[in-house]
Formats: structure tokens, sequence, C-alpha cells
């Protein structure tokens, strides 16, 4: 795939598979704002470190942007062996881009309005561009995030699944906290990156993030 895919939507952003020197993943826990209840418990989404587009940007430009003002550090971008496409119906399938670093993932979803703005009925697609990145230092969850979720990829795996934050701790999963998050929480995949690299570990027959990279560089 080439071209402008990415461009021709009405919100575009980046999302990152980032990963430890460990092989252990990074992800950002959602802001407060978007904590809700679910099944009767209070819910919390982790999410891929990553965000929106600004002007002027390439979506390598906002990853590593993103990575800075959400973990503090900065990042080296890795290509993956494969780029996956999940489009707005839900299908997965395996396709080929220009350019490096190689994505893992083309990510699409339609909604009824605006992703950041619900009270507006218009139609609007979300795009997002997900890359493998390794931290380069320790990561630290920055003053827009409650805390950074860092989990092997088997821990992750049972994130998906919905799971409390006390269990996944107890299982040896790290929460860097700047904000409390209560450990009766039940965790949950956010859209985008935290959700599709389940289907992309499955998809592969692997269950470390490391193995997907493609062991080159940008």
């Amino acid at each position: 795939m080439s071209g402008n895919w990415a461009g021709e939507a009405n919100y575009v952003g980046t999302g990152l598979v980032l990963c430890q020197s460990d092989g252990r993943l990074v992800f950002a826990v959602s802001k407060t704002a978007s904590w809700e209840t679910r099944h009767g418990k209070l819910g919390i989404a982790f999410e891929g470190v990553g965000g929106r587009l600004e002007a002027g940007e390439t979506p390598v430009d906002c990853a590593k942007r993103e990575a800075r003002e959400e973990a503090s550090c900065d990042i080296e971008l890795r290509s993956a062996q494969r780029t996956y496409l999940q489009t707005a119906a839900g299908k997965l399938a395996v396709i080929t881009v220009d350019g490096k670093p190689t994505p893992l993932a083309l990510y699409e979803k339609s909604f009824a309005h605006p992703p950041d703005q619900p009270e507006l009925l218009r139609s609007s697609t979300l795009r997002i561009v997900i890359y493998l990145a390794e931290c380069l230092g320790d990561p630290l969850p920055s003053a827009e995030i409650p805390a950074l979720l860092v989990m092997t990829a088997q821990q992750y795996l049972q994130a998906v699944r919905e799971t409390p934050l006390s269990r996944l701790l107890a299982a040896g999963a790290e929460l860097i906290e700047v904000q409390h998050v209560p450990r009766d929480a039940i965790m949950f995949p956010g859209l985008g990156t935290a959700e599709l690299l389940a289907r992309v570990l499955e998809a592969e027959g692997e269950q470390e993030a490391l193995t997907l990279f493609s062991g080159s560089g940008p």
C-alpha cells in the first residue's frame, strides 16, 4: 500500500508497540476523564503510547514526539517483518507498504462522530500507523498520563481479557505512577495499538513482541 492512506482520514495518529530492552511492553494508562464503569466496576483502558499528528508532522515525527511526551524517553523505531491492515470492518490482512521503518500495522475504525468530539454528529474515520519501537533509557510517565503499565507479552495477553489490575501486578506486571490508579480497577485494551497487538501475535503464532522485529532499524 502506498499513497496518502493516513492523510485521507478525519483523524490520523500513530501508536507504538513500545518495548524495553528486556522485551517487556510499555503501555499508557488512560486519562482519568476516560475511566468508565464496566460490568459494575471501575474500568480503565491501557493504550499504546501515541497520539494525533500535529500540523506538518510525519507519522515517524509524531511517534517520536509522543514517546517523549508520554513516556519521557527517546525511542528507536524498528521495522516489522510484516505489516497488517485492520479495516474498519475488522478484517485483518497482510499488506505491502512503501518506506522505512516498516510499520507493524495500519488500523482503521469508523465512528458516527469524531473520536475526540462525540457531541458532533457526523461520520468520521480514524486511522493509526502503528510502529514497533525500543526505549532508549527507562520510560517514565509524564504529567499527561496517570501511569505507565509495563508487562511481558504473556501478561499483556492476560490483560486483553479484562483483568483486575491487582491480578496483573501479582503476576509481575509493573505500574509506574504519577497518579494513583485503583488496584481493583478492571484493565482493558483501548482502541488501536493495545487491542490490535493481540490479533497480530495470534496471527504470527508468537508470544513475544520482540520476535516481530525484522532485526533492522529505520
